[in-house]
């Protein structure tokens, strides 16, 4: 069996600050609810929009969280979701890892709806075999359910597989289901936060993910 890489989207391979953090303070305000630093906002890159709201609302209300998820998501539809682009280096990363004889997935916290359009807006499908995003109704917005669905529906072997990402999730879901979690800096994520989520590979630019990749097909060691 082929092995696999699994890429994330936000700050992996998109860089989708203004359109996410746009449509966050856009759901407050409309809410009612004070803006937080930008930093506070930048932080919801990753994890799951539900938990994020919860976290920034400072409530539990199930029907206050979901009013905004319904608002961010009617600004995110409209425009945030074009509101990014590619990393350098990105495209060319992708190529060259399927290239080496890799098939090449996606895992994102995006909902699929928007994964698709994003996926195929900016090329991403010319490189990519398929891509996963959870549900609009929450079920799969924990990423160890996710890839625990992308496992499921594309048949790949755990343990020949690898999910490269740039947030803790990305390194807690890999663990989870025993892929090789490849951490990268240049997202939203720290150094610091990939290795206290448990990552052993950590790189800075795409290249160097093509790089460890090629060295792992070789048989080396994941973190060597």
């Amino acid at each position: 069996m082929s092995r696999t890489v699994c890429f994330d989207l936000d700050g992996t391979l998109l860089d989708s600050h203004d359109g996410l953090t746009r449509s966050y303070a856009h759901a407050l305000t409309t809410l009612g609810h004070p803006l937080p630093p930008p930093e506070a906002l930048r932080a919801c890159i990753g994890p799951p929009l539900r938990d994020n709201f919860a976290r920034l609302l400072g409530t539990r209300d199930v029907a206050r969280i979901e009013e905004a998820v319904r608002v961010f998501r009617v600004r995110y539809d409209a425009v945030g979701w074009s509101e990014g682009r590619l990393y350098d280096g990105v495209l060319e990363m992708l190529a060259a890892v399927a290239a080496l004889g890799a098939r090449v997935l996606i895992a994102t916290a995006k909902p699929q709806k928007f994964t698709d359009r994003i996926v195929a807006h900016f090329g991403l499908s010319r490189h990519v075999e398929a891509a996963f995003g959870p549900t609009l109704d929450g079920s799969l917005d924990d990423k160890r359910r996710l890839v625990a669905h992308m496992i499921e529906r594309t048949g790949l072997d755990p343990s020949r597989a690898a999910l490269v990402g740039d947030r803790h999730t990305d390194v807690v879901a890999a663990t989870a289901h025993g892929l090789w979690p490849v951490g990268i800096t240049w997202g939203f994520g720290s150094r610091t936060e990939l290795l206290e989520a448990g990552a052993t590979t950590i790189v800075d630019r795409p290249d160097e993910v093509v790089a460890v990749v090629a060295r792992w097909l070789d048989g080396a060691a994941p973190d060597a």
